[in-house]
């Protein structure tokens, strides 16, 4: 007769290598998948892996709100650098506007969140947030990811996105931004 304690080890062996085995084929499965969208960065990511990432991101961000209106272009003006704050290294992604007035009173930006939700869950940022009325009179609403990168859409008379990114840097110098 065999052993009740030496059975349960087997058992709890082979459900271990189940469960490995089944890990493995996901992940290989997921590794094997067409081109999924690259996933915002981690966090102490290097500027040029940030401004390769965080562009992919902004580019999308563009195409999903040129899809509201399509006759109205954005543009985007000046280039990325990384800026200091104290002991903090951060990429500004160049801001892109539009003439598009992306706020209607009353809908909270159901348009802009309809077109951008999905394209931001698909890079790992969270669904927009609340609306927020700035002084001046713009109108905001924005998302973060893990890493800390935000992105900001605002409608005043025109509408402007802007992303930046927490980076990690020694020198936070733009000449980083080059290196790969």
């Amino acid at each position: 007769m065999r052993d009740a304690g030496s059975s349960r080890k087997r058992l709890r062996a082979g459900g271990v290598l189940l469960v490995v085995a089944a890990v493995g084929q996901l992940v290989a499965g997921c590794s094997s998948s067409p081109a999924a969208a690259p996933t915002a960065g981690t966090p102490g990511a290097s500027p040029a892996e940030a401004l390769d990432t965080y562009t992919v991101v902004r580019d999308d961000v563009l195409a999903a709100l040129s899809s509201l209106d399509p006759a109205t272009p954005w543009e985007s003006s000046g280039t990325a650098g990384l800026s200091e704050e104290g002991s903090a290294c951060t990429l500004v992604l160049p801001a892109a506007g539009s003439a598009q007035y992306l706020y209607a009173e009353g809908d909270d930006f159901a348009a802009v969140r309809a077109a951008l939700d999905p394209v931001l869950a698909q890079h790992g940022f969270a669904a927009l947030g609340q609306t927020v009325f700035v002084d001046g009179g713009a109108v905001e609403v924005s998302s973060t990811d893990d890493a800390g990168a935000e992105l900001v859409v605002s409608s005043e008379q025109t509408s402007v996105v802007r992303l930046n990114a927490p980076v990690l840097s020694e020198t936070c110098d733009d000449a980083e931004l080059e290196q790969s």
